[in-house]
């Protein structure tokens, strides 16, 4: 009996033993969270580190320090016939572009720089919201790599812009194109009659056009493709200053601006930009006006000063201060480069073909012009009116052959050397043919008289 009480309280305590235990290992139990995550078909992602992640061929770069992961998704399909259709142009690339947070919410890019391999002409880009809405973007081409500043959209498109549309007068913003060597920006401009408005430049795009890479040393506005009543542009002097202070920060050999309107070109370096800076400052835009005129508009001095050389046309150029209405003139000794295509009249050679300063009061100045190409080229310190001309005396065919005077100084010599022929000839006659002697009878008779003079 004893032995069969032990046993029992053995159990007892074995099995009161086991409680404790039972429950401390409840205790370290822990909730597990399992995150279900969805990806697009063809999605990209890559790690942001310093700012910087690239994905698909998609870089980006200034990425917020919130952002861990970048997202690329290609458009394809359906969805990039969507987006095709939201912009004016044939779409080349389109992408759903944004970022992760550490917890996988959705960051939209903004204000950060998105660099796209694709390759085409004259490509321009566009953000796209989810209600179908363009907005056209400011974008940099260097090679088959565009780049551009995202404005915080769903989706971005490259696409090339349909040729045939391209605006005419009214107000319409177009883009156009800015070049430095190798890089070139697609700037925004708006088009009223014929006057180009030029949008202020973002920074960033001047530093992409002029950098320590520079070796053209111009940095190029293309107006070409526009239509060609354009004769006037509006630029902003906050944009023209950046651009002449950064080639000064880069040390490089950029030293001109370059507008090339459909009718011409103008060139001003960069002493002539510092000038008009310092002159009208940057908080202001002036006008710069490259239009071809008519001889007409010359006052009475100057139609007076004009008699003497064959007028075939004129250009005026100015640069006018929106701010005061003054026409800045001096360049303080910067020098404006005219690029101006000419078509040689008929007779004229381009030898002859010059251009000419002609002052209100009459005083004319010509300007050391070249001509090659079809482009008549001449350098000023300052812009005015100038006419295209040839010098009447030195134009063939626009004056008449005046007569002259007879010169007799001449019959006095002619007299004399006539009578030596006339009796030189008869004494040839009468010894040669009438006497038939010889040269030898002729040098015999010489000599015998020289020897009755000894």
């Amino acid at each position: 009996m004893k032995r069969l009480l032990a046993m029992l309280l053995t159990v007892v305590l074995v099995c009161s033993m086991s409680f404790p235990a039972y429950a401390a290992e409840e205790n370290k139990e822990q909730d597990v969270t399992a995150k279900y995550i969805v990806t697009a078909t063809g999605e990209c992602r890559a790690e942001i580190k310093n700012g910087t992640a690239t994905a698909d061929g998609v870089t980006v770069t200034g990425a917020p320090t919130n952002a861990k992961t970048l997202v690329v998704i290609p458009m394809e399909g359906e969805a990039l016939t969507w987006v095709d259709g939201c912009v004016d142009g044939e779409a080349k690339a389109a992408y759903d572009i944004h970022f992760l947070d550490a917890q996988g919410n959705r960051i939209n890019v903004s204000g950060v720089s998105v660099s796209v391999s694709v390759s085409g002409t004259d490509l321009v880009v566009s953000s796209v919201t989810p209600s179908g809405t363009d907005k056209s973007l400011s974008a940099s081409v260097s090679g088959n790599t565009v780049s551009f500043t995202a404005d915080g959209s769903h989706y971005y498109v490259i696409y090339q812009k349909d040729g045939g549309d391209q605006p005419g007068p009214g107000g319409d913003t177009v883009t156009v194109p800015i070049r430095g060597d190798e890089n070139e920006i697609h700037a925004d401009v708006t088009i009223n009659d014929d006057t180009v408005e030029l949008h202020e430049l973002d920074f960033d795009e001047i530093d992409h056009i002029v950098g320590d890479h520079v070796n053209t040393g111009i940095v190029e506005i293309d107006l070409t493709e526009l239509d060609e009543d354009i004769t006037k542009i509006e630029l902003p002097m906050a944009s023209i200053k950046h651009i002449v202070e950064a080639a000064e920060e880069a040390h490089n050999d950029t030293e001109a601006l370059q507008i090339d309107f459909p009718n011409g070109s103008v060139k001003l370096d960069d002493k002539a930009l510092r000038a008009i800076i310092d002159t009208v400052g940057e908080e202001t835009t002036v006008d710069l006006v490259l239009e071809p005129v008519e001889t007409d508009r010359l006052n009475n001095e100057q139609k007076a000063a004009v008699d003497d050389l064959t007028v075939y046309g004129g250009v005026e150029v100015y640069l006018l201060c929106n701010t005061t209405s003054i026409r800045v003139s001096d360049f303080k000794g910067g020098v404006a480069t005219m690029y101006v295509p000419f078509t040689l009249p008929e007779g004229v050679s381009a030898d002859k073909i010059s251009v000419w300063h002609i002052a209100d009061d009459g005083t004319k100045e010509k300007m050391n012009t070249s001509y090659e190409n079809g482009v008549l080229t001449w350098e000023v310190g300052h812009f005015s009116d100038f006419i295209i001309a040839t010098e009447k005396s030195a134009d063939p065919g626009t004056d008449p052959i005046e007569p002259t005077e007879p010169n007799l100084a001449f019959l006095w010599w002619l007299i004399p050397v006539s009578l030596v022929t006339l009796v030189g000839s008869g004494f040839a006659i009468y010894w040669f043919v009438i006497k038939k002697k010889t040269w030898a009878d002729l040098v015999a008779i010489f000599r015998k008289s020289k020897e009755n003079e000894e």
